[in-house]
């Protein structure tokens, strides 16, 4: 995100002037096949923990909300921003996807939130994220039943925009610029409608991250770590 904010930095340093690039959408995206993103480091996680290093954590913690908050505002700049979903979306994962104005997704991919199964819960802004998009009931339903939902089940719960099948998520993306750009008006209007009536502020994510480092500390037991070492072993197996 602050090489893009150096990037149109940059470019209006060399002109001279306050006017961009024509640049108006940021697609978050992966080239990992299956995998979208597999959410927070579990093994920077774990060694925080085991070394009782509250500030190590919390500073990791405060470099993903610095990065996830910029994707919400779309970098200050008017961008609009999507996220194409072709493979699982876990965790922080999960947020970063729902971080994005719009969501494409391709059939058959997982998301979820299983910081549940060690008794952790995710810290990032899923509760802030998804109230802008489904009922609180739901909201409960995701992040405390631990389980990886498809993306058709999201799509009809309106967690996801838009479903596709295998391998058309690009063209997908395409189309709906396409039809933005034709409602540009409309799209940018409603836009800021939600930054001004369900604005996330960076000051409410720092305040779920002290909570959930305090919790970290506090009320996790050796069987929570034990179930966070499995998870993280098949996390770091899946990202080889």
């Amino acid at each position: 995100m602050r090489s893009i904010n150096n990037f149109f930095s940059d470019l209006v340093y060399a002109n001279k002037t306050n006017v961009g690039p024509d640049i108006r959408y940021l697609i978050l995206a992966s080239k990992k096949p299956g995998i979208f993103n597999l959410g927070g480091d579990l093994l920077v996680i774990n060694q925080c923990l085991l070394s009782n290093d509250k500030t190590a954590l919390y500073e990791y913690a405060l470099s993903c909300i610095d990065v996830l908050h910029q994707n919400i505002t779309g970098l200050d700049l008017g961008l609009k921003t999507i996220s194409l979903v072709q493979g699982d979306a876990l965790g922080g994962g999960f947020e970063a996807a729902l971080s994005s104005d719009y969501i494409i997704a391709e059939r058959g991919v997982k998301l979820g939130f299983p910081e549940s199964l060690f008794n952790l819960y995710p810290g990032m802004g899923a509760y802030n994220l998804l109230s802008r998009r489904i009922d609180i009931k739901h909201i409960r339903e995701l992040i405390f039943d631990g389980r990886l939902h498809t993306s058709e089940e999201l799509y009809e719960l309106g967690v996801i925009d838009k479903l596709v099948g295998s391998g058309k998520g690009v063209e997908a993306v395409y189309k709906h610029i396409k039809y933005a750009d034709k409602k540009e008006n409309s799209y940018s209007f409603l836009n800021k409608m939600q930054q001004k009536y369900h604005p996330i502020l960076f000051e409410d994510l720092e305040e779920i991250i002290q909570d959930w480092v305090k919790c970290a500390f506090s009320n996790l037991t050796k069987e929570n770590l034990k179930m966070m070492n499995i998870l993280r072993s098949k996390q770091q197996a899946k990202r080889k």
